[in-house]
């Protein structure tokens, strides 16, 4: 199973060399979030006394601010693992297939999206007195949730019970994915750092590292579900 795990991180990027198209729904909701924060959000002023207040946007449209930038997440999310399956299964893919993909599965991704919000908020909680073991755990079991309500048109809750079933019994391959991505994760997160004290063209650099990325992550754990379910998983 590791060796196919490593099959599909390999894979996984000549896939998204072929196809760097799979980054654009990731930055173009990142670009369109920071907007969306900036406009609405609280803003700093200078007072008469000199001092920086904070001048806030109100509660409606901080909710507003919220409810647009979790759209764009669930946009983000299905047009990119829509994109992700029609590439693992043809070699390439376009905008069509995100559209495709978000046209039918959104609804799913939204109702996953929000019970594992819930789940979330338990595993940090429960993480305290197991020391981070409730949160280890939680992203372990619901690693393949999106690409279940995507790809496998599985409906929200049961995309989670989808998740968690594969991960139980291929867990020596989730395991290995999921620390690899992570590695991945920790050296992408540093450079994008780094670049970022490079004037003007470092913080965009950097952002178009962290989609790629995000696009590459999310291609191999679409790449691995696949996989799984073709071995009976």
């Amino acid at each position: 199973m590791v060796e196919s795990t490593a099959s599909v991180f390999s894979r996984s990027w000549q896939i998204l060399n072929r196809n760097w198209i799979i980054v654009v729904p990731g930055l173009v909701a990142g670009v369109l979030a920071g907007v969306v924060r900036t406009v609405l959000g609280p803003h700093y002023v200078v007072g008469s006394d000199g001092e920086w207040h904070v001048v806030g946007s109100g509660l409606f449209f901080t909710d507003l601010a919220l409810l647009i930038q979790f759209v764009l997440f669930v946009a983000s999310v299905t047009y990119t693992t829509g994109m992700a399956g029609a590439a693992w299964r043809t070699g390439t893919t376009a905008l069509a297939d995100g559209t495709t993909a978000f046209e039918r599965d959104a609804g799913k991704v939204v109702v996953a999206l929000i019970a594992l919000v819930a789940l979330g908020v338990v595993a940090m909680i429960l993480s305290i007195p197991t020391f981070g073991l409730a949160m280890l755990a939680f992203i372990f079991f619901v690693i393949y949730t999106f690409p279940a309500a995507v790809i496998g048109e599985i409906p929200g809750i049961e995309a989670i019970k989808e998740s968690v079933r594969i991960a139980k019994r291929r867990s020596s391959s989730t395991l290995t994915m999921i620390v690899a991505i992570a590695i991945i994760g920790v050296i992408v997160g540093i450079v994008s750092n780094l670049l970022h004290f490079v004037p003007l063209l470092g913080p965009i650099a950097g952002g178009l590292i962290g989609g790629a990325a995000s696009a590459y992550f999310t291609l191999v754990v679409a790449g691995e579900y696949l996989e799984l379910k073709a071995s009976g998983a």
